[in-house]
């Protein structure tokens, strides 16, 4: 959790709020044109927040490997 707090959010919420900004969200897969895609079912003020959360994780650059 601390690395995805330093990694991913760049702020120091605490691990109450991040689980319920973060994890505690209603989701469900689907099938789009042979691909699974994720759906999560998020209030529309909080949307951008977690597009720039999926950005920063797709542009992160992680000091270390995992074997």
């Amino acid at each position: 959790m601390a690395l995805f707090k330093h990694q991913v959010l760049n702020s120091n919420m605490q691990l109450k709020t991040l689980r319920a900004y973060c994890f505690a969200l209603g989701s469900w897969i689907t099938n789009h044109s042979n691909k699974k895609v994720l759906n999560i079912s998020l209030p529309q003020k909080r949307r951008a927040w977690m597009d720039g959360l999926f950005d920063n994780i797709k542009n992160s650059q992680l000091p270390y490997k995992y074997t």
